[in-house]
């Protein structure tokens, strides 16, 4: 939006076409990986995601199921729907999707009652009013993606905004990220 930043932390393909357009330092600093959940209402007795078989289970006896809009240019709308085909489940889903903009929405669409289950990536559920975090997708199901950031290379404060990335990607940040469902190597 033509705002100025000092610092963008956002998915390292995206770090990287702001680096590419001359926006970004090119010299990301990869934070972590975040993997996709199911979100439930809290109070619920937990689905099982054991298994390919019990999420497929899971997706054909929910009601009601938030994710992302496949065609809101967000990385798991698309993956969703080849994963769905994959199971082949996508007509059932369909049938009862609540297609949100946000893992807030998302979030939200379960903690009301509009959805019965809401898949997004974990960290947006960890922690949500109104529902529990009920596990990570099977394996074969999920998706990890990689987030990185990188000083702008605008940058009113280049100093602050490195002192907060060392913050971020340091032991501190790092143990915080980790409880809120990120994957941390280091």
């Amino acid at each position: 939006a033509g705002e100025p930043v000092d610092l963008v932390m956002t998915s390292s393909a995206g770090v990287k076409a702001l680096a590419k357009q001359g926006v970004l330092a090119a010299d990301e600093v990869v934070i972590g990986k975040m993997r996709l959940g199911v979100a439930v209402p809290s109070g619920v007795t937990m689905p099982n995601l054991s298994s390919t078989e019990a999420f497929r289970t899971l997706l054909s006896s929910a009601n009601k199921i938030a994710y992302i809009d496949p065609n809101g240019g967000g990385t798991s709308g698309p993956f969703f729907e080849r994963m769905f085909a994959s199971l082949g489940v996508a007509d059932a889903v369909h049938a009862k999707a609540v297609l949100c903009k946000t893992g807030a929405e998302i979030v939200n669409a379960v903690a009301s009652g509009r959805a019965t289950i809401g898949i997004t990536q974990a960290s947006e559920i960890i922690g949500g009013a109104g529902v529990a975090f009920a596990g990570y997708l099977p394996g074969a199901q999920n998706l990890r993606t990689v987030y990185a950031a990188a000083v702008a290379k605008g940058s009113t404060n280049p100093k602050g905004a490195s002192a907060f990335l060392e913050f971020v990607a340091g032991p501190s940040g790092s143990d915080h990220l980790r409880r809120a469902g990120w994957d941390i190597e280091r």
